[in-house]
Order: structure tokens, then C-alpha cells, then sequence
């Protein structure tokens, strides 16, 4: 599974592409959904406690802003990709649930009568969870701070 986002002018919405070697599902995403997502995912990352490191001597306090820094210092979000589909290829997202487990996120999206389901890693979530955030402020979709600082800023 391949997730690709991009902001449509436009349409003033994120277009979210999932494509699977023989198939893919595109979605529309309103400033709505895409914020009430993100700050919800953020929010049950930061609820389920990070597995413990057996690392003798090493005994540092872990928090969600190090967790996404360090889920990003390798291999982070990357721009770019296929253009979006045409209009009327898109459906309209209507659903988004994510349940977090210290190690991943299931995450089922709905709309326009399509769904997929996937797991993803911590680490891919962050990464998923980056890209939202920095389209969100390249769309200028932020008007108030409602997100910690470290989110979205990434290079």
C-alpha cells in the first residue's frame, strides 16, 4: 500500500491517493475531516505508552515530540509523486477511524461507498501523520496553533 496526499488549489482540498500494485482509491479530504483526523490520531499516540526500551543505562524519558523526531530523521514524508486523478475519479471521504497499540495504527478510511483498511507502524504513522500536517499549513488551513509546534515543521 502506497499513500500519496496533495493539495488541490482548486478545490481547496487534500487529495489522498492509496494505491495497491493492481488498484488504487483516491478521496477527497475536507480542512474539516483532515484537522479532526489529525489531532485525533496525534491524540491517541500520545495516550498508549511507548513500549519500554530494554536498553541497560538508558533510562530517558520518552514523549510523543521525540518519537515523531526520531520516527522522521531517516526516511521522512517525501514530496512529489504522480499527479492526483482527474475530478471525477475522486470520492469524498466520509470516515476515518484509527486505533493505536504501542506498536502501530489500524487506520479504515470510508467514502463514496470504497473503504481500505491498513496497519501502520508507529513510525509510518508519524510519517503519514508529518505529511497531513505540512500540507495543512501549506494550505494555510491552520489559523489557530491547536498542534504541538514540532509538528508539520519538519524538513
Amino acid at each position: 500500500m502506497n499513500l500519496q496526499l496533495a493539495y488541490v488549489v482548486a478545490a481547496d482540498r487534500l487529495c489522498l491517493t492509496v494505491r495497491y500494485p493492481d488498484a488504487q482509491l483516491s478521496w477527497w479530504l475536507t480542512r474539516r475531516l483532515t484537522l479532526q483526523w489529525v489531532t485525533g490520531w496525534l491524540e491517541k499516540l500520545g495516550a498508549v505508552a511507548l513500549p519500554e526500551l530494554p536498553l541497560p543505562g538508558l533510562a530517558l524519558p520518552r514523549d510523543l515530540a521525540m518519537e515523531h523526531g526520531l520516527s522522521l530523521e531517516v526516511d521522512g514524508p517525501q514530496p512529489g509523486g504522480p499527479p492526483p486523478p482527474p475530478p471525477e475519479q475522486v470520492g469524498m471521504l466520509e470516515a476515518v477511524t484509527v486505533q493505536v497499540t504501542a506498536l502501530s495504527s489500524l487506520v479504515r478510511l470510508s467514502g463514496s461507498g470504497r473503504s481500505v483498511q491498513g496497519e501502520l507502524t508507529r513510525k509510518d504513522s508519524h510519517a503519514v501523520i508529518e505529511l497531513r500536517a505540512r500540507q495543512c499549513r501549506q494550505a494555510g488551513w491552520l489559523d489557530r496553533p491547536d498542534w504541538p509546534s514540532w509538528l508539520g515543521s519538519g524538513s
